[in-house]
């Protein structure tokens, strides 16, 4: 994994405990810079070995605080089909949580506010305003590992 720039992880789980994590020049040589993760006692595992590493609880205050410039995601929603987690609307399935979706949209310029991110549950107008903000960028997801 060689970068030029600060890299940010986002995802501290299985796929994201194989990135190597350490700032440059304290036993990483090309490492990750700063973490995040919503779940502390991932977080404690990596900052156990690595204490220099700064940690966020959310992908935005880390992409503005300064230590990275970009992002790896690493965040598997497997858990919500094990734990037969039922979703009120499409929105809630496909684009609010914090995932490759809304990251996607987010790029294309749309605010994450337009999208429900973080806001607990949306008003049935605002849930179908995100949707067809999705419906608009439809284009956007070919050819990417979403495959829509």
């Amino acid at each position: 994994m060689a970068h030029e720039g600060r890299v940010g992880l986002v995802g501290l789980g299985a796929q994201g405990s194989m990135y190597p994590i350490g700032r440059r020049g304290h036993g990483a040589e090309d490492g990750i810079e700063a973490i995040c993760d919503v779940d502390p006692a991932e977080a404690e595992i990596v900052l156990s070995t690595d204490p220099g590493v700064p940690r966020y609880e959310d992908y935005i205050t880390m992409l503005g605080g300064g230590d990275v410039d970009a992002v790896v995601t690493c965040v598997p929603q497997a858990g919500w089909l094990a734990d037969d987690i039922a979703f009120l609307d499409p929105t809630s399935l496909l684009i609010t949580p914090d995932h490759y979706v809304n990251q996607l949209l987010h790029a294309h310029g749309e605010e994450l506010s337009a999208l429900g991110v973080g806001q607990g549950g949306l008003s049935e107008e605002a849930s179908r305003q995100a949707f067809r903000i999705l419906c608009s960028h439809w284009s956007a997801y070919r050819g990417t590992p979403v495959r829509f």
